[in-house]
């Protein structure tokens, strides 16, 4: 089999981190509050990957998740 390239992966995922980061900072910059609505797999590792600066709150219907952190970035 051959190799499999990941660095196109690589290149779209510091894309969304760089996206996910300029709408946090332009929006805190206006003094608006963050929150981030789910608090999947995905959302916990963009947050992880991009830095939770600027996130006040992840919100998740999962009753089980109400009153924790996420990890890692810990909002």
């Amino acid at each position: 089999a051959e190799p499999v390239d990941f660095g196109v992966f690589s290149h779209s995922a510091i894309a969304q981190q760089r996206i996910f980061r300029d709408f946090i900072d332009l929006n805190t910059s206006k003094g608006l509050k963050i929150c981030l609505w789910g608090a999947s797999h995905e959302a916990n590792t963009l947050l992880a990957l991009s830095g939770a600066d600027g996130i006040e709150y992840v919100i998740d219907s999962a009753r089980f998740k109400h009153g924790r952190f996420t990890p890692v970035s810990h909002v």
